[in-house]
């Protein structure tokens, strides 16, 4: 009885703490002083009223700063410099949890993380292969992405960095592997998984298996009608998800398409236009014409049908298939989705 009497109040305060936990994670920055400025944080924000992609800054002045996050459940964070766009510091994240940010200069990506164990192992690994990671060197962080998954299968890092950092469009079946090989609790960790799947909307990458186009698609076409892209036998295709407002100093560069298209007979292009409004749609097929190219418009945006199906979470975005309608690349660095489109096609 004495025993119950006890337990019974320990039971009721820890229910009371945990009820009093807050709806949020809080960052706190601690640098030199000649650190200064905004730096980019981004994340998927689940909260009472909504659930959304969020981008935001942190202000550091005199190397100090900090910054609330409204979320209720376990979410990847990522860290940028203002003009990064591929982000590589990440943070896992649950509500009420505060983290400790530190490091000697101004690059984010050299900072180091306290505040749980599976950030402070993924901040560990960061700074290990830092140099892989920002010269993006895809079969050395290929090898050192699996080392690691090998060598931690039971750990949640290394679920978070074979799905961020691992490039699946140099070896897919490896990849597979690599996720079965992982221990089955952390497979089938709830909370993990939807992290790593709203991080998709950040990063483009996701822990399913590729998602595979239609052989034919039907979509509004350049007259406003219903058009038809159908990839023939021995045809090679370029899709490209956009939306138009690209950042300055990432537009496409259209006039090597152009010269693709121009000397390849078996090549096809189409741009998808990812764009809820239809009259920016219309303006952007009117300023860049370019013979070849079929011009198709998704007025869902990523919610459309067809972006879901393909796999597509981010814009600009683009897919390469052979003769053989095998998917040969799939990311978002045009100048690799142009040289693969131009090397397979005749």
């Amino acid at each position: 009885m004495k025993n119950r009497i006890f337990y019974i109040p320990l039971m009721l305060i820890m229910a009371l703490m945990a009820g009093c936990t807050k709806d949020e994670i809080k960052l706190s920055f601690e640098l030199p002083a000649e650190v200064n400025g905004a730096y980019k944080v981004v994340y998927y924000a689940a909260t009472a009223d909504m659930e959304t992609y969020r981008e935001t800054a942190v202000d550091i002045t005199s190397g100090k700063g900090e910054i609330v996050l409204p979320e209720k459940v376990p979410t990847l964070v990522f860290l940028l410099q203002p003009s990064q766009r591929e982000p590589i510091t990440v943070i896992y994240a649950k509500r009420g949890e505060k983290f400790e940010i530190k490091g000697d200069g101004t690059d984010v990506d050299a900072w180091t993380i306290r505040g749980n164990d599976v950030t402070e192992a993924l901040t560990a690994w960061r700074v290990e292969n830092l140099e892989l990671l920002k010269r993006n060197e895809r079969k050395k962080l290929n090898a050192a992405v699996s080392e690691y998954v090998k060598k931690n299968p039971n750990s949640d890092a290394a679920a978070i960095i074979l799905t961020l950092f691992y490039d699946r469009s140099d070896d897919e079946a490896q990849f597979l592997k690599l996720y079965d090989s992982l221990d089955r609790s952390v497979r089938e960790n709830a909370e993990l998984r939807r992290a790593l799947a709203t991080a998709a909307l950040v990063t483009g990458n996701d822990m399913a298996p590729k998602a595979k186009l239609p052989v034919r698609i039907v979509l509004t076409g350049q007259d406003g009608y219903a058009d038809t892209l159908a990839q023939k036998k021995g045809e090679t295709m370029l899709l490209i998800f956009r939306s138009g407002n690209e950042a300055p100093g990432h537009a496409l560069d259209l006039d090597s398409l152009k010269r693709i298209l121009a000397r390849k007979k078996n090549a096809v292009a189409a741009e998808l236009y990812a764009n809820y409004d239809s009259l920016a749609w219309t303006r952007a097929v009117k300023r860049d014409t370019i013979p070849g190219l079929r011009r198709l418009w998704l007025p869902l945006g990523l919610s459309d049908s067809l972006a879901m199906q393909a796999g597509v979470r981010r814009l600009p975005y683009f897919i390469v298939t052979d003769g053989g309608r095998k998917e040969v690349y799939r990311g978002g660095d045009a100048a690799r989705a142009w040289t693969k489109f131009d090397s397979i096609s005749k």
